[in-house]
């Protein structure tokens, strides 16, 4: 499974999630964030029937989904009444979640007031504990998010937004089923930034990042590109780092989380930069662009050294030889070969669509210096076709005329180059021969 793969949508609370999952179906995407709070997903709405129509094509068409909770229940909740319904609904929407056939729940540290914190931050570890033990009966992971900064003057303030409350809570909550999901603009928002979340957090525990891109002054959640965040290094540095999770895109519409923006142009340059291999796992998978890239290669080297070879046969013949010609055919087809003919001169042969080549040679297989002497005794012959007729004019000089039978390189002197007429923009050209004739080169 390549990066690109493993970027999944968070649905929020506005898209119903049976259209989520057309939309998913519809562009690939193999991971879902839902939310199940409020209309038109809201958890009374959840029937038998419609969790048997979701689980039916999650397991259809291969979609990994998971439940996020609401940041706004204070999981670090002290009062009377109000801890018991917190406990109400983180508990309930586990086992909704298992309903669901998800795989993953979204949680936090939940949130201080500023002169309490040791309170909350102790009231907070102690229900994640829980939390973690009822995961491990149920068999579901808990994913603890990093939380956003909030302005210094401001009285409330979430608990776990930076690496020292993350070392906290991660540190006394040893659980299996308790792990990380790394959202990536909130870590920009906290001096160590993203780099000291990566370097200072212990990356197996993670299983997801989330994506969206922000200017690392407040809480935002902007398009990719809108903001000032590198997404291309990020996901260099977790693939070296050996992130195996999935990613989660988390900004603007369903429609713009598709997309995915700058977020999908970062991950087609990193995974064409590194290779086929980069941010993968599972068997390894070659994509077409890497092979078409390495084939090309491969194909300008064979034409490297047809060249050489070409050139060292002429060198080898001495003045009195033939002029040793080709033509392309394909990059990397080029055709060195005598062509058999009637021992009287060249042989003109057709090589592909619109090209030709004038084959040097007597008789195939002649070595070097017996066709050289052989056409040395010769020189004074006018060349002809496969037909037998006499070349044109400008084609039928004597073989020994090295020079005016070899084409002119294009950076010889006085030889004209110009861009081609109506040119695709690739560096093709046109260069003109000594003779007159025109030959696509690039």
């Amino acid at each position: 499974m390549n990066l690109r793969e493993r970027i999944g949508i968070d649905l929020g609370q506005r898209n119903r999630i049976e259209d989520g999952l057309a939309a998913a179906i519809a562009h690939g995407v193999r991971y879902l964030d839902l939310k199940i709070d409020v209309a038109p997903n809201a958890i009374e709405t959840l029937t038998d029937e419609r969790v048997a129509n979701i689980r039916r094509i999650c397991e259809a068409n291969s979609i990994h989904v998971g439940i996020h909770s609401l940041s706004a229940v204070n999981v670090a909740e002290i009062a009377p009444h109000v801890r018991d319904g917190v406990d109400r609904y983180l508990f309930g929407h586990m086992d909704a979640c298992k309903r669901l056939g998800g795989e993953w729940m979204v949680v936090h540290a939940g949130y201080h007031f500023t002169s309490d914190v040791p309170l909350r931050r102790e009231a907070a570890r102690e229900r994640l504990a829980r939390m973690s033990e009822h995961a491990e009966k149920i068999g579901l992971t808990l994913l603890l998010e990093n939380m956003n900064w909030e302005p210094d003057d401001a009285e409330v303030h979430y608990l776990g937004h930076n690496l020292e409350e993350c070392h906290y809570f991660f540190g006394a909550l040893q659980s299996p089923r308790l792990r990380w999901a790394f959202t990536v603009n909130h870590a920009h928002l906290v001096p160590e930034g993203i780099e000291g979340f990566l370097t200072g957090m212990d990356l197996s525990r993670c299983d997801e990042v989330r994506l969206a891109d922000c200017w690392g002054t407040k809480e935002e959640h902007l398009r990719p590109g809108e903001g000032n965040i590198d997404f291309a290094m990020v996901f260099r540095r977790l693939d070296e780092l050996g992130f195996k999770g999935h990613y989660m895109n988390a900004f603007g519409s369903l429609q713009d989380m598709i997309e995915g923006g700058n977020i999908s142009r970062a991950a087609r340059r990193v995974e064409r930069d590194a290779g086929p291999s980069c941010c993968s796992y599972g068997p390894p998978q070659v994509s077409g662009y890497r092979f078409a890239q390495t084939r090309f290669a491969c194909a300008a080297i064979s034409h490297t050294l047809i060249q050489l070879r070409l050139r060292l046969h002429a060198w080898a013949r001495g003045p009195w030889g033939p002029p040793m010609r080709m033509a392309p055919h394909g990059v990397g087809h080029l055709l060195p070969l005598a062509a058999g003919g009637t021992g009287d001169g060249h042989v003109v042969g057709s090589v592909g669509p619109g090209h030709s080549c004038a084959f040097a040679g007597a008789r195939r297989a002649h070595p070097v210096a017996r066709a050289a002497a052989h056409l040395r005794d010769r020189a004074d012959r006018p060349r002809v076709s496969l037909s037998g007729l006499p070349l044109p004019a400008h084609q039928s000089a004597p073989h020994g005329n090295l020079r005016h039978f070899r084409r002119r390189p294009y950076w010889a002197p006085g030889a004209r180059h110009r861009p081609h007429a109506g040119g695709c923009g690739r560096g093709h050209r046109r260069f003109h021969h000594a003779d007159g004739r025109a030959r696509h080169w690039r």
